[in-house]
């Protein structure tokens, strides 16, 4: 499982520590494909399920009309001076 380089002083200090380090990059290469490889897998399934992105019209509502929230409230405390829902105003909220 560990595969080390006897009698080596690391990567950067000579002798066979380049060699420990083609390994450990090797290694992290496979776990960053693997990684894109199961995430793939996993959205594909998610994705039979339910849809991943939402529709044309709920993008151009935006995130205040479909969750009912706004995003980035800087108005203090993260409460909004004023609410704009579905592009009309309303009373403070």
């Amino acid at each position: 499982m560990f595969l080390t380089v006897p009698n080596s002083k690391g990567a950067f200090y000579g002798g066979k520590g380049v060699v420990q380090f083609l390994k450990q990059l090797v290694g992290a290469s496979f776990i960053i494909g693997w990684n894109v490889l199961v995430t793939s897998i996993i959205l594909l399934v998610i994705r039979v399920l339910i849809p991943l992105r939402m529709s044309e019209e709920e993008l151009r509502i935006g995130d205040d009309a479909a969750h009912g929230e706004e995003a980035y409230a800087l108005a203090g405390q993260g409460k909004r001076e004023r609410s704009i829902r579905n592009g009309g105003e309303h009373d403070n909220v």
